[in-house]
């Protein structure tokens, strides 16, 4: 029995206060909360980074 995934690719995270905020799926540029899109909670990165999130790279499937 063969197992077709979706395709990956490496995105940033950021990590806030031990959440992952996550890539928007359409919105390049905007990642969001754990929850999305029951909260509604979107941030730039650079507003993540002010907040004091540390980047990393995760292996995700591929965005929009």
């Amino acid at each position: 029995m063969s197992k077709e995934y979706p395709e990956t690719a490496r995105y940033a995270v950021y990590i806030l206060k031990g959440l992952p905020f996550l890539p928007h799926y359409q919105k390049k540029g905007w990642y969001v909360a754990p929850g999305y899109p029951t909260n509604k909670l979107e941030y730039t990165g650079t507003q993540l980074k002010k907040a004091g999130a540390t980047r990393e790279h995760w292996e995700l499937w591929k965005r929009g």
